[in-house]
């Protein structure tokens, strides 16, 4: 987790978390769960219930910044074509 947090990328760490079958590791789970939310790097807990909802989510942010990404290319394409049509015309 220490080299993760020394990164210079930003980043936020997604857990997905079951809970137990066996109630008797309920408490050792609660405790679990206390020290991941005391993680010293931006977290979300997704619990087991939420995943179906996270995961869709998730996959909405990965397709728009695709569509970001494809966008920002274009452009980028686009402008040197407009360059070269410009050196070119001389």
């Amino acid at each position: 987790m220490l080299s993760v947090q020394a990164s210079s990328e930003p980043f936020k760490l997604y857990l997905l978390l079951g809970e137990p079958r066996d109630e008797a590791l309920r408490p050792a789970y609660e405790k679990a769960v206390k020290n991941l939310r005391n993680l010293p790097v931006e977290n979300e807990l997704v619990f087991e219930a939420g995943a179906t909802e996270f995961t869709n989510c998730l996959a909405e942010q990965m397709e728009e910044h695709a569509a970001e990404e494809e966008g920002t290319e274009k452009a980028a394409a686009e402008e040197t074509v407009v360059e070269e049509t410009v050196v070119t015309g001389w």
